[in-house]
């Protein structure tokens, strides 16, 4: 009984070491398809710990890629062109303006007014939230200003099922200085 499992463990053994070093039929190795996409032409902004997003913004069928480190970035999802850009607290109508700081939390996406057009959701350094349409002008009501720490964290939810999205933020200011903000879709604070 056990020279069976054993040789049952060594047929397995070897059929999975044997199929991976040979590849498997029709997969082939990863190939970089763009890099460096929102940089400028001779340095690029360092990411911190912001996660981009991908969404098809415009409706076109193809995606976008939806970043930021101090500059909020939209890249053409196939070729890593970029679209557009503008400074984190600041939209595409304001030019040789400076950020407002980095971003912490990852890149959101959603539409948080129930039009069927998806926004760009961002929170940064100096206490900044963003809702951006998807032209990289602001929504109505924003950008906001809670605090003038870092916004370390944010999320999107219908938090009351009134099928406007609800954005929420946090800071963290010291060990006991932790602060949640919810902003309605139109940018009021809740109390």
């Amino acid at each position: 009984m056990i020279e069976k499992k054993f040789g049952m463990v060594v047929f397995i053994f070897l059929t999975f070491f044997i199929t991976f070093e040979n590849g498997i039929a029709g997969v082939s190795a990863p190939i970089l398809k763009w890099q460096y996409g929102g940089c400028y032409s001779s340095w690029c902004e360092k990411g911190w710990y912001s996660s981009p997003a991908v969404a098809d913004l415009d409706n076109d069928g193809a995606a976008e890629v939806i970043g930021s480190a101090y500059s909020i970035v939209v890249l053409n999802g196939a070729t890593g062109d970029l679209k557009w850009r503008v400074k984190s607290g600041h939209d595409r109508s304001e030019s040789n303006v400076n950020n407002v700081g980095r971003t912490w939390p990852g890149v959101v996406t959603a539409d948080v007014d129930g039009d069927s057009d998806l926004e760009i959701i961002t929170a940064h350094g100096a206490g900044y939230v963003s809702v951006y349409d998807h032209n990289g002008y602001f929504c109505s009501g924003w950008p906001k200003h809670p605090v003038s720490s870092e916004l370390r964290s944010l999320a999107v939810y219908d938090l009351d099922s009134d099928g406007d999205m609800e954005i929420i933020v946090g800071s963290a200011r010291g060990a006991n200085h932790n602060n949640i903000y919810i902003y309605e879709h139109n940018g009021v604070l809740r109390p």
